[in-house]
């Protein structure tokens, strides 16, 4: 079961992936994965770990870092609209507006600093 956070993550994901053309085949080619692994991450059904986020970073021609940042603007406007979106208070969200900070939730992902990043749908790198 994967979280709030996750699952909105995970929308947001798809969208950037739509608009820069980033489709699952190729991604799961990508990753060495099969593509029914890729869609339960893409659809929010499993966590998205930073593997998939290097690589649809990489396909869409921006870095991992933008890439977060990108999803994180996205889910502060659904936030400021009053959509629901969940973090974990107090590690890697902005105490402004309570959307995830993008520097530190991909800093601490990528540094595997914050195991508990993974269990809200950050999965640490090897």
């Amino acid at each position: 079961m994967t979280s709030d956070f996750s699952k909105a993550f995970s929308r947001h994901l798809r969208d950037v992936m739509s608009e820069r053309d980033v489709r699952q085949v190729p991604l799961a080619e990508r990753l060495e994965r099969s593509q029914g692994f890729v869609s339960e991450r893409t659809s929010g059904r499993r966590p998205v770990d930073t593997d998939i986020i290097a690589a649809v970073a990489e396909m869409a021609g921006m870095g991992a870092r933008e890439l977060v940042e990108e999803i994180s603007a996205r889910m502060r406007d659904d936030r400021q609209r009053g959509a629901t979106v969940h973090a974990l208070p107090s590690r890697g969200v902005s105490s402004e507006t309570d959307a995830p900070d993008p520097a530190t939730v991909q800093y601490k992902a990528v540094a595997n600093e914050d195991q508990s990043l993974e269990e809200e749908g950050i999965a640490q790198l090897d």
